[in-house]
């Protein structure tokens, strides 16, 4: 996505902004159905086949560098749930599923059904 929001920058050399950039690639990066689901599929809206999903990778495009960002009040959130839930590490060590060496013995010499074939 930062690639064609730079690619969409220089929309008056190229005449590829974001939305002629998300026509030409909706199809590629949001398959929904067959051939002729699309051209049967009309949006809510009123609009043309593909619409919504064009709209998707527009403001994908527009909106690159919001992409992946947490904000501080979803890490404080985060950081309380962690404190209030049992850790992974206890659970891994055995705390709370205890395994004899034995056991885990057998199941690391199972085989799956795939290389039997």
């Amino acid at each position: 996505m930062h690639f064609l929001a730079q690619v969409a920058s220089f929309s008056e050399q190229n005449k590829m902004d974001a939305s002629n950039l998300a026509v030409c690639l909706t199809p590629n990066l949001l398959y929904a159905g067959s051939a002729a689901d699309k051209t049967d599929r009309v949006n809510v809206n009123g609009g043309g086949p593909l619409q919504a999903e064009t709209g998707v990778i527009r403001l994908l495009i527009l909106n690159t560098d919001r992409i992946g960002l947490v904000s501080d009040d979803l890490l404080q959130r985060a950081a309380l749930l962690s404190s209030c839930l049992p850790l992974c590490d206890d659970l891994e060590a055995g705390v709370v599923n205890e395994e004899t060496p034995k056991m885990r013995k057998k199941k690391s010499r199972k085989r799956s059904g795939s290389l039997q074939g």
